[in-house]
Protein backbone atom coordinates (compact mmCIF):
# COMPACT_ATOMS: atom_id res chain seq x y z
CA UNK A 1 0.00 0.00 0.00
CA UNK A 2 1.70 3.18 -1.24
CA UNK A 3 0.68 6.74 -0.68
CA UNK A 4 -0.01 8.69 -3.91
CA UNK A 5 1.10 12.24 -4.54
CA UNK A 6 -2.20 12.76 -6.34
CA UNK A 7 -5.26 10.61 -6.90
CA UNK A 8 -5.65 10.50 -10.72
CA UNK A 9 -8.73 11.61 -12.63
CA UNK A 10 -10.21 14.62 -14.41
CA UNK A 11 -13.42 14.73 -12.34
CA UNK A 12 -14.29 14.00 -8.74
CA UNK A 13 -16.20 10.90 -9.80
CA UNK A 14 -13.17 9.62 -11.74
CA UNK A 15 -10.98 10.31 -8.72
CA UNK A 16 -13.47 8.55 -6.43
CA UNK A 17 -13.23 5.49 -8.69
CA UNK A 18 -9.42 5.68 -8.68
CA UNK A 19 -9.26 6.10 -4.89
CA UNK A 20 -11.62 3.20 -4.39
CA UNK A 21 -9.67 0.92 -6.71
CA UNK A 22 -6.45 1.75 -4.89
CA UNK A 23 -8.07 0.65 -1.64
CA UNK A 24 -9.60 -2.41 -3.27
CA UNK A 25 -6.27 -3.46 -4.76
CA UNK A 26 -4.93 -4.16 -1.25
CA UNK A 27 -6.54 -7.32 0.20
CA UNK A 28 -5.31 -6.38 3.68
CA UNK A 29 -7.77 -3.46 3.55
CA UNK A 30 -10.87 -4.97 1.94
CA UNK A 31 -11.72 -8.17 0.11
CA UNK A 32 -14.53 -9.10 -2.33
CA UNK A 33 -17.33 -6.62 -1.77
CA UNK A 34 -16.05 -5.31 1.55
CA UNK A 35 -15.67 -1.69 2.59
CA UNK A 36 -17.27 1.42 1.14
CA UNK A 37 -16.19 4.82 -0.16
CA UNK A 38 -17.94 8.06 -1.07
CA UNK A 39 -17.58 11.63 -2.30
CA UNK A 40 -19.93 14.60 -2.09
CA UNK A 41 -19.94 16.08 -5.60
CA UNK A 42 -21.57 19.16 -7.11
CA UNK A 43 -23.82 18.10 -9.99
CA UNK A 44 -26.04 20.62 -11.83
CA UNK A 45 -25.96 23.00 -8.87
CA UNK A 46 -26.85 20.35 -6.26
CA UNK A 47 -24.66 18.36 -3.89
CA UNK A 48 -24.87 14.65 -4.65
CA UNK A 49 -23.50 11.90 -2.43
CA UNK A 50 -21.87 9.30 -4.68
CA UNK A 51 -21.48 6.23 -2.50
CA UNK A 52 -20.40 2.68 -3.26
CA UNK A 53 -23.25 0.44 -4.35
CA UNK A 54 -24.01 -2.38 -1.93
CA UNK A 55 -22.18 -5.60 -2.83
CA UNK A 56 -19.90 -4.03 -5.46
CA UNK A 57 -16.16 -4.71 -5.37
CA UNK A 58 -13.82 -1.77 -4.76
CA UNK A 59 -11.03 -3.48 -6.70
CA UNK A 60 -12.96 -3.34 -9.97
CA UNK A 61 -15.63 -0.70 -9.37
CA UNK A 62 -16.63 1.63 -12.22
CA UNK A 63 -18.49 4.97 -12.13
CA UNK A 64 -21.86 3.18 -12.35
CA UNK A 65 -20.95 1.42 -9.10
CA UNK A 66 -21.58 4.71 -7.28
CA UNK A 67 -25.30 5.53 -7.13
CA UNK A 68 -26.08 9.16 -6.36
CA UNK A 69 -28.35 10.51 -3.63
CA UNK A 70 -29.34 14.14 -3.06
CA UNK A 71 -27.46 15.19 0.08
CA UNK A 72 -30.01 17.90 0.91
CA UNK A 73 -32.65 15.20 1.36
CA UNK A 74 -30.40 13.00 3.53
CA UNK A 75 -29.12 15.53 6.05
CA UNK A 76 -32.47 16.21 7.80
CA UNK A 77 -32.45 12.57 8.96
CA UNK A 78 -29.59 13.54 11.26
CA UNK A 79 -32.15 15.15 13.57
CA UNK A 80 -34.27 12.03 13.94
CA UNK A 81 -33.97 10.03 17.15
CA UNK A 82 -34.56 6.64 15.53
CA UNK A 83 -35.17 4.96 12.21
CA UNK A 84 -35.77 1.30 11.40
CA UNK A 85 -33.95 -0.50 8.60
CA UNK A 86 -37.20 -0.68 6.65
CA UNK A 87 -37.81 3.06 7.02
CA UNK A 88 -34.22 3.80 6.01
CA UNK A 89 -34.43 1.64 2.89
CA UNK A 90 -37.70 3.24 1.83
CA UNK A 91 -36.41 6.76 2.41
CA UNK A 92 -33.13 6.24 0.56
CA UNK A 93 -35.10 5.06 -2.46
CA UNK A 94 -36.78 8.50 -2.60
CA UNK A 95 -33.43 10.32 -2.60
CA UNK A 96 -31.88 8.67 -5.65
CA UNK A 97 -30.55 10.89 -8.42
CA UNK A 98 -31.16 8.10 -10.92
CA UNK A 99 -34.24 6.19 -9.68
CA UNK A 100 -33.88 2.46 -10.13
CA UNK A 101 -30.08 2.56 -10.15
CA UNK A 102 -27.89 0.25 -8.07
CA UNK A 103 -28.82 0.27 -4.39
CA UNK A 104 -26.50 2.37 -2.21
CA UNK A 105 -24.37 1.00 0.60
CA UNK A 106 -25.96 -0.07 3.87
CA UNK A 107 -23.76 2.64 5.41
CA UNK A 108 -24.95 5.47 3.15
CA UNK A 109 -26.08 7.64 6.06
CA UNK A 110 -22.71 7.28 7.80
CA UNK A 111 -21.12 8.81 4.69
CA UNK A 112 -23.82 11.46 4.42
CA UNK A 113 -23.72 12.60 8.04
CA UNK A 114 -19.95 13.06 8.20
CA UNK A 115 -19.27 16.63 7.05
CA UNK A 116 -16.07 15.82 5.14
CA UNK A 117 -16.24 15.68 1.35
CA UNK A 118 -14.61 12.25 1.01
CA UNK A 119 -15.08 9.22 3.31
CA UNK A 120 -13.48 5.76 3.27
CA UNK A 121 -14.40 2.71 5.35
CA UNK A 122 -12.07 -0.30 5.29
CA UNK A 123 -11.92 -3.65 7.11
CA UNK A 124 -8.15 -3.52 7.52
CA UNK A 125 -6.64 -6.74 8.87
CA UNK A 126 -4.37 -4.90 11.29
CA UNK A 127 -7.22 -2.81 12.71
CA UNK A 128 -9.50 -5.84 13.12
CA UNK A 129 -6.72 -7.77 14.85
CA UNK A 130 -6.59 -4.98 17.46
CA UNK A 131 -10.33 -4.86 18.06
CA UNK A 132 -10.93 -8.65 18.02
CA UNK A 133 -9.21 -9.23 21.34
CA UNK A 134 -9.91 -8.54 25.04
CA UNK A 135 -9.12 -4.92 25.82
CA UNK A 136 -9.30 -4.06 22.17
CA UNK A 137 -10.16 -0.40 22.77
CA UNK A 138 -6.99 0.01 24.82
CA UNK A 139 -4.90 -1.52 22.05
CA UNK A 140 -6.50 0.80 19.48
CA UNK A 141 -5.71 3.87 21.61
CA UNK A 142 -2.14 2.72 22.23
CA UNK A 143 -1.57 1.98 18.55
CA UNK A 144 -3.37 4.86 16.86
CA UNK A 145 -3.35 7.65 19.44
CA UNK A 146 -5.99 9.51 21.48
CA UNK A 147 -7.31 11.51 18.52
CA UNK A 148 -8.84 8.39 16.94
CA UNK A 149 -12.31 7.70 18.34
CA UNK A 150 -13.72 4.23 19.03
CA UNK A 151 -17.35 3.13 18.68
CA UNK A 152 -18.40 -0.08 20.49
CA UNK A 153 -19.96 -2.71 18.24
CA UNK A 154 -23.32 -1.84 16.76
CA UNK A 155 -24.72 -3.21 13.52
CA UNK A 156 -24.46 -0.80 10.56
CA UNK A 157 -27.46 1.42 9.98
CA UNK A 158 -29.08 4.59 11.28
CA UNK A 159 -27.88 4.44 14.90
CA UNK A 160 -24.25 3.79 13.94
CA UNK A 161 -24.37 6.62 11.40
CA UNK A 162 -25.48 9.10 14.06
CA UNK A 163 -22.84 7.91 16.52
CA UNK A 164 -20.03 8.31 13.99
CA UNK A 165 -21.29 11.76 12.97
CA UNK A 166 -21.03 12.84 16.62
CA UNK A 167 -17.31 12.01 16.45
CA UNK A 168 -16.48 14.02 13.32
CA UNK A 169 -14.02 16.21 15.29
CA UNK A 170 -11.78 13.16 15.74
CA UNK A 171 -8.99 12.29 13.34
CA UNK A 172 -10.76 9.05 12.38
CA UNK A 173 -13.07 6.44 13.90
CA UNK A 174 -12.49 2.76 14.60
CA UNK A 175 -15.68 0.70 14.60
CA UNK A 176 -15.34 -2.21 17.01
CA UNK A 177 -14.96 -5.22 14.65
CA UNK A 178 -16.15 -3.61 11.37
CA UNK A 179 -12.96 -1.58 10.85
CA UNK A 180 -11.71 1.95 10.21
CA UNK A 181 -13.45 5.10 8.92
CA UNK A 182 -11.35 7.98 7.60
CA UNK A 183 -12.25 11.20 5.85
CA UNK A 184 -10.94 14.44 4.37
CA UNK A 185 -11.81 17.33 2.11
CA UNK A 186 -9.34 16.06 -0.48
CA UNK A 187 -9.24 12.57 -1.96
CA UNK A 188 -5.59 12.28 -0.97
CA UNK A 189 -6.31 13.24 2.66
CA UNK A 190 -8.85 10.47 3.19
CA UNK A 191 -6.63 7.85 1.55
CA UNK A 192 -3.52 9.12 3.37
CA UNK A 193 -5.23 8.75 6.74
CA UNK A 194 -6.12 5.14 5.93
CA UNK A 195 -2.53 4.37 4.95
CA UNK A 196 -1.03 6.04 8.01
CA UNK A 197 -3.37 4.55 10.61
CA UNK A 198 -3.20 1.03 9.20
CA UNK A 199 0.61 1.30 9.23
CA UNK A 200 0.50 2.28 12.90
CA UNK A 201 -1.74 -0.67 13.71
CA UNK A 202 0.58 -3.01 11.82
CA UNK A 203 3.65 -1.74 13.66
CA UNK A 204 1.88 -2.20 17.01
CA UNK A 205 0.97 -5.79 16.14
CA UNK A 206 4.52 -6.60 15.10
CA UNK A 207 5.85 -5.09 18.32
CA UNK A 208 3.54 -7.26 20.43
CA UNK A 209 4.01 -10.51 18.52
CA UNK A 210 6.49 -13.08 19.81
CA UNK A 211 7.46 -15.59 17.08
CA UNK A 212 6.39 -19.08 18.11
CA UNK A 213 8.42 -22.24 17.65
CA UNK A 214 6.04 -24.89 16.32
CA UNK A 215 6.50 -28.54 15.51
CA UNK A 216 6.11 -29.08 11.75
CA UNK A 217 3.01 -30.98 10.65
CA UNK A 218 3.73 -33.65 8.01
CA UNK A 219 2.22 -33.33 4.55
CA UNK A 220 -1.12 -35.06 4.16
CA UNK A 221 -0.50 -37.85 1.61
CA UNK A 222 -1.92 -37.19 -1.85
CA UNK A 223 -4.13 -40.28 -1.75
CA UNK A 224 -5.55 -39.10 1.59
CA UNK A 225 -6.16 -35.63 0.13
CA UNK A 226 -8.07 -37.18 -2.77
CA UNK A 227 -10.18 -39.20 -0.36
CA UNK A 228 -10.89 -36.16 1.84
CA UNK A 229 -11.97 -34.08 -1.17
CA UNK A 230 -14.21 -36.83 -2.50
CA UNK A 231 -15.93 -37.31 0.84
CA UNK A 232 -16.32 -33.57 1.44
CA UNK A 233 -17.78 -33.12 -2.04
CA UNK A 234 -20.25 -35.96 -1.56
CA UNK A 235 -21.29 -34.85 1.92
CA UNK A 236 -21.73 -31.14 1.15
CA UNK A 237 -23.64 -31.91 -2.06
CA UNK A 238 -26.51 -33.24 0.05
CA UNK A 239 -27.38 -29.57 0.68
CA UNK A 240 -27.12 -28.67 -3.01
CA UNK A 241 -24.43 -28.59 -5.68
CA UNK A 242 -21.09 -27.41 -4.37
CA UNK A 243 -17.74 -26.72 -6.02
CA UNK A 244 -14.56 -27.02 -3.94
CA UNK A 245 -11.45 -24.84 -4.04
CA UNK A 246 -8.21 -25.94 -2.34
CA UNK A 247 -6.04 -23.16 -0.93
CA UNK A 248 -2.59 -24.44 0.07
CA UNK A 249 -1.52 -20.91 1.05
CA UNK A 250 -3.44 -21.49 4.30
CA UNK A 251 -1.21 -24.45 5.21
CA UNK A 252 0.58 -22.44 7.93
CA UNK A 253 -2.79 -21.55 9.48
CA UNK A 254 -4.10 -25.10 9.30
CA UNK A 255 -0.91 -26.51 10.86
CA UNK A 256 -1.10 -24.34 13.98
CA UNK A 257 -1.63 -26.20 17.28
CA UNK A 258 -4.49 -23.76 18.02
CA UNK A 259 -6.15 -24.35 14.64
CA UNK A 260 -9.52 -24.96 16.33
CA UNK A 261 -9.44 -21.42 17.72
CA UNK A 262 -8.41 -20.02 14.35
CA UNK A 263 -11.38 -21.82 12.79
CA UNK A 264 -14.07 -20.98 15.33
CA UNK A 265 -13.12 -18.02 17.53
CA UNK A 266 -13.95 -15.13 15.19
CA UNK A 267 -14.19 -13.70 11.72
CA UNK A 268 -12.08 -10.69 10.89
CA UNK A 269 -15.25 -8.62 10.42
CA UNK A 270 -18.95 -9.47 10.60
CA UNK A 271 -19.22 -8.86 6.85
CA UNK A 272 -17.36 -12.13 6.24
CA UNK A 273 -20.28 -14.08 7.73
CA UNK A 274 -22.28 -13.41 4.57
CA UNK A 275 -20.06 -15.57 2.37
CA UNK A 276 -18.17 -17.94 4.67
CA UNK A 277 -20.40 -18.26 7.73
CA UNK A 278 -19.44 -17.54 11.32
CA UNK A 279 -17.20 -20.58 11.81
CA UNK A 280 -14.94 -22.98 9.92
CA UNK A 281 -14.46 -26.67 10.68
CA UNK A 282 -11.20 -28.59 11.18
CA UNK A 283 -10.79 -32.02 9.55
CA UNK A 284 -7.54 -33.97 9.90
CA UNK A 285 -8.26 -37.09 7.84
CA UNK A 286 -10.77 -38.75 5.56
CA UNK A 287 -12.03 -40.79 8.51
CA UNK A 288 -13.23 -37.56 10.21
CA UNK A 289 -15.09 -35.99 7.28
CA UNK A 290 -18.62 -37.31 7.76
CA UNK A 291 -18.74 -37.00 11.56
CA UNK A 292 -17.17 -33.52 11.50
CA UNK A 293 -19.67 -32.16 8.98
CA UNK A 294 -22.60 -33.91 10.67
CA UNK A 295 -21.60 -32.35 13.99
CA UNK A 296 -21.10 -28.92 12.41
CA UNK A 297 -24.59 -29.03 10.89
CA UNK A 298 -26.19 -30.25 14.14
CA UNK A 299 -24.56 -27.37 16.04
CA UNK A 300 -25.79 -24.88 13.41
CA UNK A 301 -29.35 -26.22 13.57
CA UNK A 302 -29.36 -25.88 17.35
CA UNK A 303 -28.06 -22.31 17.02
CA UNK A 304 -30.83 -21.52 14.54
CA UNK A 305 -33.48 -23.02 16.82
CA UNK A 306 -32.25 -20.92 19.76
CA UNK A 307 -32.79 -17.70 17.83
CA UNK A 308 -35.47 -18.41 15.23
CA UNK A 309 -38.06 -16.57 17.36
CA UNK A 310 -36.41 -13.34 16.15
CA UNK A 311 -37.32 -14.12 12.54
CA UNK A 312 -40.59 -14.01 10.61
CA UNK A 313 -42.29 -17.44 10.47
CA UNK A 314 -41.61 -17.81 6.75
CA UNK A 315 -37.83 -17.36 7.14
CA UNK A 316 -36.03 -20.58 6.27
CA UNK A 317 -32.75 -21.70 7.80
CA UNK A 318 -29.69 -20.96 5.72
CA UNK A 319 -27.48 -23.81 4.52
CA UNK A 320 -26.12 -25.34 7.76
CA UNK A 321 -23.06 -26.91 6.11
CA UNK A 322 -19.56 -25.51 6.57
CA UNK A 323 -18.27 -23.37 3.74
CA UNK A 324 -14.67 -23.45 4.93
CA UNK A 325 -12.61 -26.41 6.15
CA UNK A 326 -9.08 -26.20 7.56
CA UNK A 327 -7.03 -29.36 6.97
CA UNK A 328 -3.67 -29.72 8.77
CA UNK A 329 -1.05 -30.93 6.35
CA UNK A 330 -2.94 -29.41 3.39
CA UNK A 331 -4.42 -25.96 3.96
CA UNK A 332 -8.00 -24.88 3.33
CA UNK A 333 -10.94 -26.33 1.39
CA UNK A 334 -13.61 -23.75 0.53
CA UNK A 335 -17.03 -24.57 -0.93
CA UNK A 336 -19.15 -22.41 -3.20
CA UNK A 337 -22.06 -22.63 -5.61
CA UNK A 338 -19.60 -22.36 -8.52
CA UNK A 339 -15.85 -22.21 -9.11
CA UNK A 340 -15.61 -18.45 -8.69
CA UNK A 341 -17.65 -18.44 -5.47
CA UNK A 342 -15.50 -21.20 -4.01
CA UNK A 343 -12.31 -19.28 -4.83
CA UNK A 344 -13.73 -16.06 -3.37
CA UNK A 345 -14.70 -17.91 -0.20
CA UNK A 346 -11.17 -19.29 0.10
CA UNK A 347 -9.68 -15.80 -0.21
CA UNK A 348 -12.07 -14.32 2.35
CA UNK A 349 -11.33 -17.23 4.70
CA UNK A 350 -7.60 -16.55 4.36
CA UNK A 351 -8.07 -12.97 5.50
CA UNK A 352 -10.36 -13.95 8.41
CA UNK A 353 -8.17 -16.81 9.62
CA UNK A 354 -5.08 -14.59 9.35
CA UNK A 355 -6.62 -11.86 11.50
CA UNK A 356 -7.61 -14.36 14.19
CA UNK A 357 -4.16 -15.97 14.14
CA UNK A 358 -2.45 -12.57 14.43
CA UNK A 359 -4.64 -11.57 17.37
CA UNK A 360 -3.78 -14.83 19.11
CA UNK A 361 -0.07 -14.40 18.43
CA UNK A 362 0.00 -10.80 19.66
CA UNK A 363 -2.40 -10.92 22.60
CA UNK A 364 -3.02 -14.59 23.39
CA UNK A 365 -6.80 -14.42 23.10
CA UNK A 366 -9.65 -13.43 20.80
CA UNK A 367 -12.87 -11.65 21.76
CA UNK A 368 -15.65 -11.24 19.22
CA UNK A 369 -19.42 -10.89 18.89
CA UNK A 370 -21.76 -12.81 21.17
CA UNK A 371 -24.06 -15.41 19.62
CA UNK A 372 -27.08 -13.10 19.50
CA UNK A 373 -25.14 -10.49 17.52
CA UNK A 374 -23.78 -13.18 15.18
CA UNK A 375 -27.29 -14.46 14.49
CA UNK A 376 -28.62 -10.93 13.94
CA UNK A 377 -25.96 -10.37 11.30
CA UNK A 378 -26.27 -13.88 9.84
CA UNK A 379 -29.98 -13.33 9.07
CA UNK A 380 -29.97 -9.56 8.49
CA UNK A 381 -32.10 -8.89 5.39
CA UNK A 382 -29.99 -5.93 4.26
CA UNK A 383 -26.86 -8.07 4.30
CA UNK A 384 -28.50 -11.08 2.64
CA UNK A 385 -29.81 -8.77 -0.09
CA UNK A 386 -26.22 -8.42 -1.37
CA UNK A 387 -26.49 -11.98 -2.69
CA UNK A 388 -29.89 -11.52 -4.31
CA UNK A 389 -30.04 -11.14 -8.13
CA UNK A 390 -32.07 -7.91 -7.89
CA UNK A 391 -31.65 -6.58 -4.35
CA UNK A 392 -33.68 -3.75 -2.89
CA UNK A 393 -31.96 -0.48 -1.91
CA UNK A 394 -29.96 -0.88 1.30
Amino acid sequence: MTEPALIPGDTDLERLVARSRMIGADPTLVVHGGGNTSSKIEESGLTVLRVKGSGTDLATIDPDGFPGLFLEQLLPLRERAAMTDEEMVAYLATCMVEPGSRRPSIETLLHAFLPATHVDHVHADAICALTNTPGGAGHVRAALGPDVAIVPYIRPGFDLSRQVADLSDARAVVLDHPGLVTWGNAHERSYRETVALVARAEAYLVEHTIPAQRTPVPDLPEDEISCVLALVDERLSRQGNRVLSVDRIQRALADRPDVEQVATAARATPDHILRIGAKSVVIRSAAEVIDAIDTFEAVYRAYFDRHRHQLPPEQEMLNPSPRVILVPGLGCIAAGTDERAAKVNAEIAFRSHTVTARALDAFGAVEWLDEADIFAFDYWPLELAKLAPTPVPA
